[in-house]
């Protein structure tokens, strides 16, 4: 249930602001009435989102702690007094405090803060099997294995992402600082510049005269088109999709998506979580609006009695791969151990697709950058060679 922040009047008249769980705003102003309290405003409380990192340290903490035998309220102390993260040490001691009050692990998490929908259901799952430990080991797991595929992929796109920004700012610190001074030796000489050398004098003069306006103009275009997205909901969703039709991006984009919704369903299946609320889950770790669409039309079918290989066909961009794993596990009744394969060999080839990108990449960049980099320094000593020329 949502948590609502309030405020309400006494008896005296006073203010009471205060926060507490109901369905809808009615029943929290029924609850408060019991307690001679009288509703003025609520809202919904909005809860911080969790970093990834922070989970995914936590998960491995507590998971190690448990494995060891020790209890969940003694792992979660041993959390909040021993971590050298002063965040991952808060939310322990807060996880204790709540546990030692008597509620569910699950719920703690829960009210802690906006965690992973598919942290909070295995642990749901580990409590009431009794199987928490071995829980928090398969999540252990699948946080490690999210946490590997984001350092890979940051570490394969800085170096092209270095190279473009070092050679723009080279570019920009040259036409605003060393042309400048070439532009001031042949100010007071009547020759005739070589065509480049124009060309470079009145790029440099524009970027001395509205470069900071048209800084100014991007940085604003790219803040709003950003707002644009965030406010727009269909908007955004229009753009993914025609992100998804791109012949390589669009490609590599769905592989991703689709092992992030696979690695979902087999790591909640084999946990013992139902299908469908293995596919709600699923659903909720996909970052594109339409895909999610076709996998909330995929489990409507689910409910009707269909099969899973033919109810993901209903999600738009579905990987032929991820189609026919699911389908061989269907067959075989192994559905949590084939879409674990399956995302395991999406992301490989995923991976190895955006390595090969920027592999090939890298020496175009390079060779475009050194090329105008080049015609910028050949202009000017063609300019200085035809002032020694003339004197």
């Amino acid at each position: 249930m949502p948590i609502y922040e309030y405020v309400a009047l006494g008896r005296d008249g006073g203010e009471v602001r205060g926060a507490e769980e109901a369905i809808d705003r009615d029943a929290l102003g029924a609850a408060l009435r019991r307690r001679n309290l009288h509703l003025v405003d609520a809202k919904q409380a909005k809860s911080a989102r969790v970093p990834f990192a922070l989970a995914s340290q936590f998960v491995a903490e507590l998971s190690r702690l448990v494995a060891s035998g020790i209890v969940l309220e003694r792992s979660l102390q041993i959390v909040g007094e021993d971590s050298r993260d002063k965040r991952l040490a808060a939310l322990g001691q807060q996880l204790r405090q709540s546990v030692q009050r008597g509620q569910a692990f699950s719920e703690a998490l829960r009210r802690a803060g906006d965690f992973d929908p598919v942290l909070i259901a295995l642990v749901r799952v580990g409590e009431a099997s009794g199987q928490l430990g071995t829980i928090l080991e398969s999540l252990e797991t699948y946080y490690a294995g999210r946490a590997t595929l984001r350092k890979d992929l940051v570490a394969t796109l800085a170096y092209p992402i270095i190279l473009v920004a070092v050679s723009v700012a080279s570019l920009i610190g040259l036409g605003l600082y060393v042309v400048p001074v070439f532009r001031g030796m042949f100010a007071t000489e009547k020759i005739d510049l070589p065509l480049g050398t124009v060309v470079i004098f009145m790029v440099s003069d524009w970027l001395s005269e509205f470069g900071t306006w048209f800084a100014t103009g991007l940085a604003a275009l790219i803040f709003g088109f950003y707002l644009a997205l965030r406010l727009r909901p269909a908007l955004s969703a229009r753009l993914q999709a025609l992100w998804l039709r791109l012949p390589f991006l669009g490609e590599v984009t769905a592989k991703f998506e689709a092992a992030r919704a696979l690695g979902v369903i087999g790591i909640t299946v084999r946990s013992g979580v139902h299908l469908v609320q293995a596919m709600e889950l699923a659903q909720q770790a996909l970052r594109t609006p339409v895909q999610r669409e076709g996998v909330e039309e995929a489990i409507r079918q689910l409910r009707k009695g269909v099969a899973l290989p033919a109810a993901l066909e209903a999600v738009p961009f579905w990987p032929r791969l991820a189609q026919r794993f699911v389908r061989i596990g269907n067959e075989t009744g192994k559905v949590a151990e084939m879409c674990e394969r399956a995302a395991v060999l999406l992301e490989a080839e995923a991976r190895t697709a955006v390595r090969a990108l920027v592999a090939a990449a890298g020496p175009v960049v390079i060779v475009v950058m050194g090329s105008v980099i080049g015609f910028v320094v050949v202009s000017m000593l063609l300019a200085v060679f035809s002032l020694s020329d003339i004197r």
